[in-house]
C-alpha cells in the first residue's frame, strides 16, 4: 500500500446531540464510510490547551494598562489562567484523516468528498504533526528521547499500545472517554476495507463454521456463550453488507501516550489500559516494535506484524470510532469565561464580536447568576467593555469600588431626584411618547386618547419653550410635572385642558412625593470612560415606582449613550432582577424594543431574571429574538420543559440545568449551547462576594492532575 493523502478535519460537539441525533449521526457516517470504499486512517491528537496567544494578549494589556492596581489585576487573572489550565489539564484537540485512496483523484477533489461526506470542514495538507521532533531510542515499551535533546528541551517519553480485541457496544463516548483523560495522548483508528466482492465470502465462511460448530456440538458440551454472540454478530454482519450494502473492514485502534518522565508515562499506561478495559476495549504494549507502532501516527501503512491484531467491523461498527465530537472550541479572542465540562476545555466568549450583543440569563435564587454577572464583567473591562449595572440588590458595590470605577446609591427623596420629563430623544414624537408611557407607568393606569392628544400639544409648547437641546442636557433647564400639570390646566394655544389628569398628577406634584418627582435631576450620571464599572444601586427604591426608577434610569443612560454612538464603544448594561421592570408590560415592551436599538451602537443589554415567564410575553420574546448569548442556571421542574423547547435545548442539557451547582449551566452562544462552570480564582470570589456576605460561597476546588 503507497503512503496515503492527509487531510485536516473539523469537529462537532457531541454534548448537544441527543439520543436519536448521535444514532442520525453514526448512520451517517456509516454510509459515508462504506461508499469511501478504500482505506483510512483518522487521528486524533490531544495535548494541554496552548496559552500562546491569550498570553501574549494579556501582556499587551499589561503594558496598556493606566495605573499600578489594574496592572496587578491584569496580573492576576494571567496567574489564574495559567494555574486553572495546567491544574485542570484542560485540552486542545484536532482531527486528521488519512486515505489511501487512488492518485487519480487530486486532494482538493477528495476533500471536497470528505467535507461532503462527513459535513465537516476538510481541507488538504502536507502531513501530520510530528509526534517526536528529536532523536529517540526504544526500550522494550517504550521509546524515549536521547538523553541530551531530553535535558535541553524536555521532549516526552511516548507508549504506543493497539487494540487487539473489541467486544463491547461502540458509541462516540467511547473514544471521547479517552480524549478526556488528564494526558496528552493521540489516538489512530486505523481501516482496513474490504473489496465488496470479497466481504460477502468472508462472512459467509465465518457464518458457516460458526453454525457448523454449534449444531455440531454434542449434548454433552457446555454452552460456548462467546461463540453463540460471534454467531449473531456475523449474522447480522452479513445481512448489513448484503442487503444495507455496507462495507466490511479490519480495525485497530491505536494510542500514543506520553509523560514527562519514565513514571509519569507508566501511569499515565495504567490509566489508558483501565479505561479502555472499562469499555471493553483490550490493548496491549507494542512490546518490542515501538518503532513498527509509531507507524499509525504517519501517512504509511502500518506493518503486517500489527495488522494481525485487527478485528472486523461493519461500516456501523466504524461510525461510532469518529473520534471528531470532541470539539475545543479555539477563539480566545475574548476573556475566559467558563469551562467547557463537555470536553474539559476553557470557553472564551467576545460577545461584542458577534452580530449582537444583548444577552439573558436565566436561574432561580442562589443559583450564581448575579455573581457570573459580576465575574465577567470584571474580565471584560480588561478587553475594553464598560459595564453599566442596574443594581436592584446591591450586588456590585464592591467589584465597583474594587476596580475604582463610579458606585451611585439611589435614595431618591433624599436629595436625589430623576426627571421623568427629561428630554432622552432627539425627535419630539419619540420623546413625547416616552413622557406618555412614563406618565400612564405612574398613574397605573393608561391615557385616554383625549388625554393623550392633550399631553403631547402640551409637551411639545413646554420643550419649544425650554430650548432644550438633547446635544447638551441641562437638567435645570428641564420642565417640570408641575410645569405639566398646569399646562394641562390651562389649556394654552388652543388645546383642550384635561383638568382630570391633572388632578391626578397632583399627588406627585404637591403631595408626599414631591421631591422624588416634581424635582429636576440631581443624580449624576457621568458615564465617563475611565469608570471601568458603573452602578446604579437601586435597593434603597423597592416599592410601586421602583419599574419607573428603573425605566427611566435606563432611558437616561441611553441617551448619553447615544451621544457617543459614533465611537462604537463597546458597553454592557446589566439589568439585574429583570421581572422588575416587567410588571409593566408597557415599560418591558420599552425595554425590548430599546435593546434592539442600541445594537446598532456596540451596546449590549443583559437581563437576569430567576424566572422563565419574565421572557414568555411579547416585550420578553423580543429581548429573546435580539439575544445571541443566553446562560441558563439551575431552574426549576415546571420551567425547564418550556426552556428546553424554546432554546433548543436536549435530554442532557435538561438534566444540567435541573441538577446544576452554584455557577454551573448551560450557555448558548449563537446556536451552540455549552455545558459550562463559570470558574473564578480565591481574588474573584473575595471581590465579588458583596459587603456583609461570607466569601467562598461560590468556591469550587479546581480539579488537579492525577
Amino acid at each position: 500500500m503507497s503512503q496515503g493523502m492527509v487531510f485536516r478535519i473539523g469537529s462537532f460537539d457531541l454534548t448537544k446531540y441527543g439520543l436519536d441525533e448521535q444514532r442520525a449521526k453514526m448512520n451517517q457516517f456509516a454510509r459515508f464510510y462504506s461508499a469511501l470504499a478504500t482505506d483510512f486512517r483518522m487521528l486524533a491528537y490531544s495535548r494541554p490547551y496552548p496559552l500562546v496567544e491569550p498570553l501574549e494578549r494579556i501582556k499587551e494589556m499589561m503594558a496598556a494598562a493606566q495605573g499600578p492596581r489594574l496592572r496587578e489585576q491584569i496580573a492576576s487573572y494571567r496567574r489564574f489562567l495559567e494555574q486553572i489550565i495546567q491544574s485542570a489539564y484542560l485540552k486542545d484537540t484536532d482531527y486528521y484523516m488519512i486515505v489511501f485512496a487512488d492518485k487519480d483523484r487530486s486532494p482538493q477533489v477528495l476533500a471536497n468528498d470528505l467535507a461532503s461526506g462527513l459535513r465537516l470542514p476538510a481541507q488538504p495538507v502536507p502531513g501530520l504533526p510530528s509526534l517526536i521532533s528529536c532523536n529517540y531510542d526504544e526500550a522494550p515499551g517504550s521509546i524515549y528521547p536521547l538523553r541530551s535533546a531530553y535535558q535541553r528541551n524536555g521532549h516526552p517519553h511516548i507508549s504506543f499500545l493497539y487494540s487487539y480485541d473489541l467486544r463491547g457496544q461502540l458509541t462516540f463516548n467511547t473514544l471521547i472517554n479517552f480524549l478526556q483523560l488528564p494526558c496528552p495522548l493521540s489516538l489512530a483508528i486505523d481501516v482496513s476495507t474490504f473489496d465488496p466482492d470479497k466481504a460477502v465470502p468472508i462472512l459467509q465462511r465465518a457464518y458457516n463454521k460458526l453454525k457448523a460448530d454449534l449444531v455440531g456440538r454434542s449434548g454433552n458440551e457446555a454452552p460456548d456463550p462467546e461463540k453463540e454472540r460471534a454467531y449473531l454478530d456475523v449474522q447480522a454482519a452479513l445481512s448489513a453488507v448484503q442487503h444495507e450494502r455496507q462495507g466490511l473492514h479490519q480495525v485497530i485502534i491505536a494510542i500514543a501516550v506520553e509523560g514527562r518522565n519514565h513514571d509519569e508515562l507508566e501511569q499515565h499506561v495504567q490509566l489508558v489500559t483501565s479505561t479502555a478495559a472499562r469499555n471493553q476495549i483490550y490493548l496491549r504494549l507494542a512490546w518490542m516494535h515501538q518503532f513498527d507502532a509509531m507507524s499509525f501516527f504517519t501517512s504509511r501503512p502500518v506493518s503486517e506484524t500489527i495488522t494481525q491484531a485487527s478485528r472486523n467491523l461493519t461500516s456501523s461498527g466504524v461510525a461510532p470510532l469518529s473520534p471528531f465530537g470532541f470539539e475545543t472550541n479555539k477563539d480566545t479572542r475574548g476573556p475566559f469565561v467558563a469551562i467547557n465540562r463537555g470536553v474539559n476545555a476553557p470557553l472564551w466568549v467576545d460577545k461584542f464580536s458577534l452580530p449582537a450583543y444583548n444577552e439573558i440569563v436565566l436561574g432561580r435564587t442562589g443559583s450564581g447568576k448575579t455573581f457570573m454577572a459580576g465575574l465577567r464583567a470584571y474580565r471584560e473591562r480588561m478587553f475594553g467593555v464598560q459595564t453599566i449595572f442596574i443594581d436592584p440588590q446591591g450586588s456590585f458595590r464592591k467589584v465597583t469600588e474594587a476596580v475604582e470605577g463610579k458606585y451611585n446609591l439611589l435614595r431618591l427623596g433624599e436629595g436625589t431626584a430623576l426627571n421623568i420629563l427629561d428630554v432622552v430623544h432627539e425627535s419630539a414624537p419619540a420623546q413625547i411618547s416616552h413622557v406618555i408611557l412614563l406618565l400612564e407607568a405612574l398613574l397605573g393606569r393608561p391615557l385616554t386618547i383625549r388625554e393623550k392628544g392633550t399631553v403631547d400639544q402640551a409637551l411639545y409648547h413646554l420643550y419649544q419653550r425650554s430650548q432644550v437641546r438633547i446635544d447638551r442636557f441641562e437638567p435645570d433647564k428641564m420642565p417640570r410635572l408641575e410645569d405639566l400639570a398646569a399646562a394641562l390646566l390651562d389649556g394654552e394655544n388652543s388645546y383642550l385642558p384635561a383638568p382630570e389628569l391633572a388632578d391626578d398628577l397632583d399627588r406627585f406634584v404637591n403631595g408626599s412625593l414631591r421631591s422624588v418627582f416634581n424635582a429636576h435631576t440631581t443624580l449624576s450620571l457621568d458615564l465617563d470612560r475611565r469608570y471601568p464599572l458603573i452602578t446604579f444601586d437601586v435597593s434603597d427604591l423597592e416599592g410601586e415606582f421602583q419599574p419607573i426608577f428603573i425605566f427611566t434610569l435606563l432611558s437616561s443612560i441611553e441617551r448619553i449613550i447615544r451621544q457617543r454612538r459614533a465611537q462604537q464603544l463597546k458597553t454592557n448594561i446589566v439589568v439585574d432582577e429583570f421581572g422588575i421592570l416587567s410588571q409593566i408590560p408597557a415599560l418591558a415592551e420599552a425595554t425590548g424594543m430599546l435593546a434592539k436599538r442600541v445594537r446598532a451602537w456596540r451596546v449590549g443589554i443583559q437581563c437576569l431574571d430567576q424566572n422563565w415567564d419574565t421572557f414568555d410575553t411579547p416585550a420578553g420574546r423580543r429581548i429573546l429574538e435580539n439575544s445571541l448569548v443566553k446562560v441558563v442556571m439551575r431552574v426549576d421542574e415546571t420551567a425547564a420543559p418550556a426552556i428546553v423547547g424554546n432554546l433548543g435545548l436536549t435530554g442532557h442539557h435538561a438534566e444540567v440545568i435541573l441538577s446544576a451547582g452554584i455557577g454551573e449551566g448551560v450557555m448558548i452562544i449563537g446556536s451552540k449551547p455549552y455545558h459550562v462552570f463559570f470558574q473564578a480564582s480565591r481574588s474573584e470570589i473575595e471581590m465579588l462576594t458583596p459587603y456583609g456576605q461570607r466569601a467562598g460561597a461560590h468556591l469550587v476546588a479546581l480539579p488537579t492532575r492525577p
